[in-house]
C-alpha cells in the first residue's frame, strides 16, 4: 500500500541517514579533519545526506579527494550511495524477508523487480571497478598503492554512475574512462531510489 510504502521510504533514509552522520562526525573530528565538534556534526549531516540521496553535492571544490586516503570515509559513502540507489521497493522487499523461518513458503521470497535491481546493479559495479581498474592503475591511479588504486576503483564503481562524487580529479581520468562512466551515469539506479538515470531495470528490459 502507498501508506506502508511512504512509512519504509521515511524509515529507511531517517534511519540509514543517521547512521551514517555518527561514523561520518566521528571520523571528521577524530581523525582531525575539524577540530570543533559542532563543525564535524554539521559536516556529518549534510554529507550522510548528500551521500544517501545521491546529490553529488560536496563541502570541498574538489568533491571527496581530500578523503583520498580514508578508506574508512570513503566505504561510508560507498555504502550509502549503493543502498539509496537500490530503491525505498527494493529495501523494504528485503527488510521483509524471514530468515529464521523454517517454513519456506513463510520466508517470503524477493520479487522479480528486486532481483533484477540487485543482479543489474552488482554486473554494473563489478564491471565498472574492473575496467575503471584495469584503465587508470597506470594512469591516474599510477602513484597510488595497490590497495588504494582497488579502493579508487571500488569508490568509483559504486559512487560515479548514481551519486556523482569522486575521490581522484574527473580531468584526470582517461578518455576511455570518462566514456564509460558517461555510460554508467546514463543508466544510473533503480527505480523509485535516490538515483537518477534511464534506471536499471529498463536497461534489463532493453537486453531482454
Amino acid at each position: 500500500g502507498l501508506s506502508g510504502l511512504i512509512k519504509n521510504t521515511v524509515f529507511f533514509a531517517v534511519s540509514w541517514e543517521l547512521a551514517a552522520t555518527a561514523i561520518l562526525t566521528s571520523l571528521i573530528y577524530f581523525k582531525g579533519y575539524e577540530q570543533n565538534l559542532d563543525i564535524a556534526f554539521i559536516k556529518g549531516i549534510f554529507f550522510s545526506i548528500m551521500g544517501f540521496c545521491n546529490a553529488g553535492m560536496s563541502l570541498h571544490t574538489d568533491s571527496l579527494c581530500p578523503y583520498l586516503y580514508d578508506y574508512e570515509f570513503q566505504a561510508v559513502f560507498m555504502i550509502i550511495a549503493t543502498v539509496g540507489g537500490l530503491g525505498f521497493v527494493v529495501l523494504s522487499n528485503i527488510s521483509s524477508l524471514n530468515f529464521r523461518e523454517k517454513n519456506p513458503l513463510k520466508r517470503r521470497r524477493l520479487s522479480l523487480h528486486a532481483r533484477v535491481v540487485l543482479i543489474m546493479t552488482a554486473i554494473i559495479i563489478l564491471s565498472t571497478f574492473i575496467i575503471t581498474y584495469l584503465l587508470e592503475r597506470n594512469g591516474a591511479f599510477a602513484e597510488l598503492t595497490e590497495s588504494g588504486k582497488i579502493m579508487a576503483s571500488g569508490f568509483h564503481a559504486m559512487v560515479s554512475r548514481n551519486a556523482g562524487f569522486c575521490t581522484i580529479p574527473t580531468n584526470n581520468l582517461s578518455d576511455a574512462t570518462l566514456v564509460w562512466t558517461m555510460l554508467i551515469m546514463f543508466i544510473g539506479g533503480a527505480p523509485g531510489s535516490t538515483a537518477g538515470g534511464i534506471k536499471v531495470t529498463t536497461l534489463a528490459v532493453i537486453i531482454a
